[in-house]
């Protein structure tokens, strides 16, 4: 058990501890205050009157924990939910994973990828997403460049040999970015299918991807995973950035 859980549990006990402590308090506050509204019809009983307190205090005190138990469950899983999107992995739903991509390229300034865009399947009527997403990218480039600064950058890694239409969308970012002074490049590796392939979108998002065979034989995007934490991104991209001025 490593550090950060022991102290989690030490703070779960804690806030357990006050809890009862809490709920033994209102117990008895609540059995007080029977015994003073009841006290003559109390009396008319054939039992100790303090048994009854004793018996509606526990009662109480053991509802009351368990309600206060229960919000602090709800309050520890919604924190870990929290901190999971904020620090792990998310999965994007395949039938959404070319969309997603296009919002995240619409806020991005730049952009580095490893991967083909779902060439296999971009000649296919029905992988409008897919051309959506290159769409996106030509037109991010098809924006006039104020100044150096204000550039766009998309930087691509693929492998040698390219399909028609992934090969067109390549040509039409290169004049797109050099027409309006943004910056593409796009370099070539051997023998390298991508079928697991990342991006990253300016310093805080990265999407990785895993491509396997459809039922068409193509290959075809089948888990994305999707975060923002810092260092994550981070180590990605200095892994693009190495790979890249090694090619």
């Amino acid at each position: 058990m490593n550090v950060s859980q022991i102290m989690k549990d030490k703070n779960r006990l804690s806030k357990i501890i006050t809890s009862a402590i809490i709920s033994a308090i209102l117990g008895a506050l609540f059995g007080s205050l029977v015994t003073l509204l009841t006290d003559l019809a109390i009396k008319q009983l054939p039992i100790d009157p303090i048994y009854l307190v004793l018996c509606v205090s526990l009662l109480v005190t053991i509802l009351v924990f368990m309600i206060l138990h229960r919000i602090e469950t709800i309050e520890e899983f919604r924190y870990d939910a929290i901190k999971y999107i904020a620090n792990g992995f998310i999965n994007i739903e395949q039938s959404a994973i070319s969309d997603f991509a296009v919002s995240l390229v619409k806020k991005s300034h730049y952009i580095r990828v490893v991967g083909t865009a779902r060439q296999d399947v971009l000649d296919s009527k029905i992988q409008g997403s897919a051309r959506n997403y290159l769409k996106s990218l030509e037109n991010m480039l098809n924006k006039k460049c104020i100044s150096p600064t204000d550039a766009f950058t998309y930087y691509r890694v693929v492998p040698k040999e390219l399909k028609q239409t992934f090969a067109e969308h390549i040509t039409n970012c290169t004049s797109k970015a050099t027409a309006n002074s943004n910056r593409f490049e796009v370099k070539e590796l051997e023998n390298n299918n991508f079928f697991i392939s990342y991006q990253t979108f300016d310093d805080t998002d990265l999407l990785i991807i895993v491509d396997n065979k459809a039922h068409t034989g193509r290959n075809d995007n089948a888990l994305c995973l999707w975060t923002q934490n810092k260092e994550i991104v981070n180590t990605f991209i200095k892994r693009f950035d190495d790979s890249w001025n090694e090619i």
